[in-house]
């Protein structure tokens, strides 16, 4: 699935108007691909689970793509950049409400970041920026900057730059352009893991300016690619050609932005069904008590991480539909995958207690999970808000608990029935609830249930 999803953000990165961080953020998997290259040295093993499926075919996809583009532009280009032009118009949101304040400061800004670009290339209008080692490196740089910048289009730069037809000769031939491919790595390297943090921080510090600088940065590129294009040789025939396609662009991109999460979706639904048949496609589960939730949305937990939880096991994520039990209720051991899945009723009736009750089990696609973030195996997370694909709909958990019991999928302890490893008295809460209380938990609510314990802890901790 992330080869799939890869091949879409790939045609995004060559097409003008359609970015191809935007068709990142579209899929879910924009948040996923930046951690997961923040984490490369830190988590090198799940990094590379999510990174070379999508990275490679990313790259296919632009190199496929580039090919058809080059020929089209060689045969077509008046006509193609109007389509261009188009296709960026209608990508661009005229509401301005960054403004809605009337903040001068901004406004200065935004005039200074349209006009400035403009000024600079009339006064270069006859320079050409030489093909060098530098130059390329300054390229690869750009290309990262708009991979990681949402809404900014890499391609557009290029063919104000007047490198459009560089970069598309070296991506649909790149070993016969290594002389160019190197360098241009080199950059997108260097943007990648140099600015992506800067340019994170700014987003999240300073949102409406870094939307104000995106905003007039892409009207300059726009304002300018119009006006190379009235240099060009064209005949009548070109210019009416060119229009059209300019007007059918900008219909286009704005049929795709007001639709574009509509589309998305109805093809992800087509491909996991395709998927799933062939035998191709992984799930993860989550529980909650909420009905028909279509987006499961990340929420700061036990882990201070803003995170949506998930479990591959289905057992388990039934477990978790009761939001009333944790570690004070029962005793939870096991993965389903390595060992067997044992929940221990710590005192007699809680299990009726806290899982009488109703939930809601959701698939979601594991394509954007990452294991090994929490302390247990049986916990995958995901970075970005995650689209869920179909909900099963648990009448009673208690019933469906001694269901996957009868069917050895779980092995359920009722009190007074456990493992050696969980003595009678619960004891082994004790360590717990000290290491809790160090981190600010208040202990009267385990107080209440084993007052037992009690005196024991008070001794511990003075």
């Amino acid at each position: 699935m992330l080869f799939f999803k890869g091949l879409l953000v790939g045609l995004g990165k060559i097409l003008p108007g359609v970015s191809g961080s935007l068709m990142a953020i579209s899929m879910n998997v924009y948040e996923p691909l930046l951690s997961s290259i923040s984490d490369i040295f830190k988590k090198p093993k799940e990094s590379i689970k999510f990174l070379f499926p999508m990275l490679s075919s990313i790259v296919l996809s632009i190199i496929l793509f580039s090919k058809i583009l080059k020929i089209l532009i060689n045969k077509y280009y008046f006509s193609i950049l109007l389509l261009f032009i188009g296709l960026i118009i209608g990508s661009i949101d005229f509401s301005f409400k960054e403004f809605k304040n009337k903040s001068i400061p901004k406004i200065l800004i935004f005039i200074f970041l349209i006009i400035f670009p403009i000024f600079i290339n009339i006064i270069s209008i006859n320079i050409n920026i030489k093909v060098s080692f530098f130059n390329n490196i300054i390229l690869g740089i750009i290309e990262a900057i708009s991979t990681i910048i949402p809404g900014i289009s890499g391609t557009a730069i290029f063919i104000v730059l007047k490198k459009y037809e560089l970069i598309l000769e070296m991506l649909s031939n790149p070993f016969n352009n290594l002389d160019i491919l190197f360098p241009f790595i080199i950059g997108i390297i260097i943007g990648v893991f140099v600015l992506s943090k800067l340019i994170t921080y700014i987003i999240r510090k300073h949102p409406i300016l870094f939307m104000v600088i995106v905003k007039a940065f892409t009207l300059s590129t726009l304002i300018i690619m119009y006006l190379n294009t009235l240099k060009l040789n064209k005949s009548i025939i070109d210019i009416i050609v060119g229009e059209i396609l300019l007007v059918l662009g900008c219909i286009l991109s704005k049929k795709m932005n007001n639709l574009w999460h509509l589309y998305i979706v109805k093809l992800l639904n087509i491909c996991y069904i395709l998927f799933e048949r062939f035998g191709m496609m992984e799930y993860v589960y989550h529980g909650s008590p909420l009905k028909d939730l279509k987006i499961i949305k990340r929420n700061i937990s036990t882990h201070n991480k803003k995170w949506v939880y998930a479990t591959p096991s289905k057992a388990i994520a039934t477990i978790f539909l009761s939001k009333k039990g944790n570690d004070l209720y029962y005793a939870l051991s096991g993965d389903g995958i390595n060992d067997q899945i044992e929940l221990v009723e710590r005192k007699k009736g809680m299990f009726k207690k806290i899982f009488n009750c109703e939930g809601y089990i959701y698939k979601l696609d594991a394509s954007n999970f990452k294991s090994n973030f929490t302390s247990w195996s049986a916990e995958v997370v995901s970075f970005s808000d995650e689209r869920v694909i179909s909900c099963e709909y648990i009448e009673n958990v208690y019933s469906e608990l001694i269901k996957l019991d009868n069917k050895g999928l779980i092995k359920l302890y009722l009190y007074p029935n456990r493992p050696n490893r969980i003595p009678l008295d619960n004891s082994d809460l004790i360590p717990k609830v000290i290491k809790w209380y160090k981190n600010g938990y208040d202990l009267t609510n385990f107080y209440s249930l084993y007052p037992e314990l009690k005196e024991k802890v008070v001794e511990l901790l003075d």
